[in-house]
């Protein structure tokens, strides 16, 4: 255990946290293509991510992918929020 003021007293890719040198809460997988990525994750700048969510906005059914809804202007796969959504009813 190193002893630290200051970031500038720990060793390389270390930090001072609380009076201790500690290696960073976050690992960051360098990257140079999608292959260098656990599966799931793409290589972004330089640095594997996982996929960032895509929001389709809509204003009615017919603007959302097939087996979607439009419901408070995003399209869910689910007709109505919540458990009755998930119930087999047909509600327009």
């Amino acid at each position: 255990m190193v002893v630290c003021q200051t970031h500038a007293d720990c060793p390389d890719g270390e930090y001072c946290v609380n009076g201790e040198c500690a290696p960073p809460l976050v690992t960051v997988i360098v990257c140079n293509s999608d292959q260098d990525c656990p599966d799931g994750e793409y290589c972004v700048n330089g640095e594997c991510t996982p996929p960032l969510v895509t929001v389709i906005v809509c204003n009615s059914d017919q603007d959302c992918p097939d087996g979607e809804y439009c419901i408070n202007g995003e399209c869910t796969p689910d007709k109505l929020p919540g458990v009755l959504g998930k119930l087999p009813l047909d509600i327009e």
